[in-house]
């Protein structure tokens, strides 16, 4: 199982994910940044959204698949804190299918500690490490 911890930055959300594999990155990393604005173990399963992503290799899949969540957070005006991840790879490239769980956004809930805009590509890197396990570092601008 994945896990992820925050960086210090300036402003913006600086996080470092570790993961076991492909699948465990994208529910990690997602999972980061959503407890970059709220405390995921706060949001209740009352939701369900599918999304589908794809990019040319990993790195591109993961911008990928955290743009169509920050859209998805902020059309819906809900948050999400467990993924199902399937992926298939096709004509060179790998399509992300996903359902996304959560809740609305409630203000006597939820606390928000900041809203997540976009990530950014500034010292964005997906990198496989020595072990195996998939490393991403993410700066999400707030």
């Amino acid at each position: 199982m994945g896990r992820f911890r925050f960086l210090q930055h300036t402003a913006d959300g600086l996080v470092e994910v570790v993961a076991d594999d492909e699948r465990d990155l994208l529910s990690t990393s997602a999972k980061a940044m959503f407890a970059l604005m709220v405390n995921i173990a706060d949001i209740e399963r009352n939701v369900s959204r599918d999304i589908c992503a794809e990019g040319g290799d990993l790195q591109e899949l993961l911008m990928n698949f955290i743009k169509e969540l920050i859209f998805l957070y902020s059309i819906k005006n809900e948050l999400y804190s467990d993924f199902n991840i399937e992926m298939i790879e096709k004509e060179n490239k790998i399509i992300v299918n996903a359902v996304c769980y959560g809740e609305s956004i409630d203000p006597e809930k939820h606390t928000l500690g900041g809203e997540v805009k976009m990530l950014t590509y500034h010292n964005y890197k997906v990198e496989r490490m020595k072990d195996g396990r998939l490393k991403a570092i993410l700066l999400f601008d707030m």
